[in-house]
């Protein structure tokens, strides 16, 4: 079964894992800079060297249950965020991958987010994405695609969301 939201539906994701909430592009530029970083201290290396100028390039959660609800991401302000709160992250494209902690190493040297989104016919590239999460165990990864505009939804496209409600949030 394909893990993507692309109107507002749930993601599944596995309960007591520990998931990065990061903007599908972000992937990409973690890839390219990966040689560069500390991998022992990966969380703060991303942000200092791949995302200097990045408020909440990724947030870090703990799912608590199954499902994942888009209604749980809400706008945020740039002036709200404590930086040492995980429930924030921000997007550029609207387009955001749950990755699980465990296979995040792993899935970077296979992802490409041009390949993700280059198709005419369908909002993603699902070839693409079915072959990336077969690599994984089921609900390791999920996407969510802004539902957009007028939607219902607070995530709308680009800008600092936080993680509400639903959750258990990571400290690490």
């Amino acid at each position: 079964m394909r893990n993507v939201s692309i109107k507002g539906e749930d993601i599944r994701l596995i309960s007591g894992k520990c998931y990065y909430i990061i903007d599908a592009l972000y992937l990409n530029n973690i890839k390219l800079g990966i040689a560069t970083l500390n991998i022992s201290i990966f969380d703060p290396e991303v942000e200092e060297k791949i995302f200097p100028y990045t408020e909440a390039p990724f947030a870090k959660i703990t799912s608590s249950r199954g499902l994942f609800h888009v209604m749980n991401i809400k706008k945020a302000s740039y002036e709200n965020i404590d930086s040492s709160d995980r429930n924030y992250f921000s997007s550029d494209t609207g387009l955001v991958a749950f990755v699980s902690e465990e296979i995040l190493l792993r899935l970077l040297p296979s992802y490409d987010y041009n390949t993700l989104v280059d198709t005419i016919t369908e909002d993603l590239n699902f070839k693409y994405w079915d072959d990336l999460a077969s690599n994984f165990n089921m609900n390791d990864l999920g996407l969510i695609l802004a539902p957009g505009i007028n939607s219902g939804y607070e995530f709308e496209g680009s800008g600092i969301y936080k993680i509400e409600m639903g959750v258990v949030y990571s400290k690490s």
